[in-house]
C-alpha cells in the first residue's frame, strides 16, 4: 500500500472516529428510533393485508354471484333446448363465458388467499419481534440507569475518599504545627534560663550545693545550731 493510500484511510478513519463515537453513545436511541420505523412498516403492511382481504372477499362475491347465475342460466337452457335451439345456443354462450371468468376469478382469490396467509404469518413473527425488541428496550434503560448510577456512586465515593485523605492531611498538620510550638515554646524557655543565671542554682541544687541565697531551710537550719 502506498503512502498516499495510508493518508487516505487515515482521513477516512479519523473522519469517522467521531460519527462513531456518536452512534456508540446513542446506541439506545438508534435501536429505538429502528423498532419505531419497523412498526412503521408493520402498520402498512397491516393496512396492505386488509386491502387483501378486502379485494379477496370481492372476488368470492363475485364468483359467488356469477356461479348463482350460471346455475340459472343452465336451468334457463335446458328449458330452451326443447323450445328454441338459437336461444339455448346464445344461453349456452354466455354459461361458457361465465365459466372462464369464474376460473380466472377463483385463480386470482387462491392467489390472494395465499398472500393473505403469507401476511398473517409475517406479521406475527414482526409484533412478536417487535414485542421482544421493546422489553430488550426497558432492560437496556435499566442497565443504562443502572450503570450511570453506579458510575456516579463511584464518583461520590471517590470524591469522599478524597475529602476524608483532605481532612487527614489538615488534621496532621495541625498537630505538627502545633508540636512544632510546643517544642519552640520549650526552646525559648530552655534559652532564657540559661542566659539568667537561673540554671546555674538549679545545677547547684541538684549536685546539693548551697547556692548562698536567704531561705527559710537555711534558717532553720542556722537556728537549730545556736540551741
Amino acid at each position: 500500500m502506498s503512502l498516499y493510500q495510508k493518508l487516505k484511510l487515515l482521513i477516512r478513519a479519523s473522519a469517522e472516529e467521531p460519527a462513531r463515537r456518536l452512534v456508540e453513545l446513542n446506541d439506545i436511541k438508534i435501536f429505538e428510533q429502528e423498532i419505531y420505523e419497523v412498526e412503521s412498516t408493520i402498520k402498512s403492511a397491516k393496512l396492505h393485508l386488509a386491502n387483501v382481504k378486502a379485494e379477496a372477499k370481492s372476488l368470492s362475491n363475485s364468483i359467488e354471484q356469477l356461479e348463482s347465475t350460471t346455475s340459472l342460466r343452465e336451468q334457463q337452457t335446458l328449458h330452451a333446448m326443447d323450445k328454441d335451439e338459437a336461444l339455448a345456443h346464445d344461453l349456452a354462450v354466455l354459461i361458457a363465458e361465465d365459466e372462464i371468468i369464474i376460473q380466472e376469478q377463483q385463480k386470482q382469490l387462491q392467489h390472494l388467499n395465499k398472500l393473505e396467509a403469507k401476511l398473517i404469518g409475517d406479521l406475527k413473527t414482526a409484533v412478536r419481534s417487535i414485542q421482544s425488541h421493546q422489553r430488550q428496550v426497558q432492560i437496556l434503560k435499566a442497565n443504562q440507569h443502572s450503570l450511570k448510577g453506579s458510575q456516579g456512586l463511584s464518583q461520590k465515593t471517590q470524591s469522599l475518599n478524597g475529602t476524608l485523605r483532605d481532612l487527614n492531611d489538615s488534621l496532621s498538620n495541625i498537630k505538627q504545627r502545633q508540636l512544632r510550638a510546643s517544642y519552640l515554646d520549650e526552646a525559648e524557655g530552655e534559652i532564657e534560663t540559661s542566659l539568667s543565671g537561673n540554671n546555674l542554682d538549679q545545677r547547684l541544687a541538684s549536685s546539693g550545693i548551697r547556692s548562698g541565697k536567704h531561705d527559710a531551710t537555711a534558717v532553720l537550719e542556722r537556728l537549730r545550731l545556736l540551741k
